[in-house]
């Protein structure tokens, strides 16, 4: 890892946070933007997380939280076939539609799993792709599309060509070892007007923070200073940065929503907030 904050560049007022986490790593803080971190070498890093998304992640947590949400899961794709739309996605989509324009319209999903978010946004009139590190999950994808759509691989190392108008991340930016150094790299990947969207944990939110630290395999806890200091020194202008939570979170009132087309989210506190959205494009040369 960098031995400064990724985010402000400061190498200053940077302390022991926890000496445990999630990863079996000790966690560093920078007081002057909030980032909590780990000082370890990047190929170290890299290789614990490989290890653990091969033998755990997939195979272990992500089938339970699968398991857990089996019941919303028959629910949603009821409300597919009744022509509703998933309350986050409707969400997402409206804030990027509104700097999206011309018929342009290509599309990267980063991290996309088993392409839930690339098959809403192909429906919106998207054009499509996916970069996924799981191999059975990038299958997944490539038969819903019945082509060859997602890229298996980590997007740190994968060789991206093509430009996009269109970025997306969606709860992926904690997880890459150096996000200072993609938002870099990818700024090569966005047309001229293209934008980047991402959505992280908020852990400016002390209960986010420590589910973040503790809970899940996250190298990263970003807070909002933290993420906008690290778009603007990664030569970015930021669009739109907040911090927001869902209003409603009973089954019920969520499933009236999507029948309604109405939307659950609202933008609140730092301290308050669940995750944070930042909407950016790069700055003009």
């Amino acid at each position: 890892m960098a031995k400064i904050c990724i985010a402000c560049n400061s190498d200053k007022n940077i302390r022991l946070y926890q000496k445990k986490s999630f990863l079996e790593c000790p966690v560093y803080k920078c007081d002057k933007c909030g980032l909590c971190f780990f000082y370890l070498d990047d190929k170290r890093m890299e290789s614990k997380c490989n290890e653990y998304y091969k033998k755990t992640y997939w195979n272990t947590l992500r089938r339970r939280w699968d398991e857990k949400r089996k019941f919303l899961n028959i629910i949603i794709k009821i409300l597919r076939k009744i022509k509703t739309e998933p309350l986050q996605q409707v969400w997402h989509y409206n804030m990027i539609k509104r700097h999206v324009s011309g018929s342009s319209k290509k599309f990267l999903d980063i991290g996309c799993a088993k392409g839930d978010f690339m098959l809403f946004f192909s429906k919106k009139g998207f054009d499509v792709r996916g970069i996924e590190p799981d191999r059975n999950n990038t299958k997944i994808v490539n038969r819903l599309f019945k082509k060859e759509v997602c890229i298996n691989g980590l997007v740190e190392k994968v060789k991206i060509k093509e430009k996009f108008d269109v970025i997306y991340l969606c709860h992926v930016f904690e997880h890459l070892i150096r996000p200072d150094l993609f938002l870099k790299k990818i700024k090569n990947n966005l047309n001229k007007d293209g934008i980047i969207f991402l959505e992280v944990p908020n852990c400016e939110n002390k209960k986010i923070l420590d589910a973040s630290i503790n809970h899940h395999p996250h190298i990263y806890s970003f807070a909002l200073s933290s993420m906008r200091k690290l778009f603007e020194n990664s030569g970015y202008k930021i669009l739109k940065i907040g911090a927001y939570s869902e209003i409603h979170k009973n089954y019920i009132i969520m499933f009236l929503l999507m029948l309604f087309g109405m939307n659950n989210y609202k933008q609140t506190s730092g301290e308050k907030g669940e995750r944070i959205i930042v909407l950016a494009k790069k700055k003009a040369e």
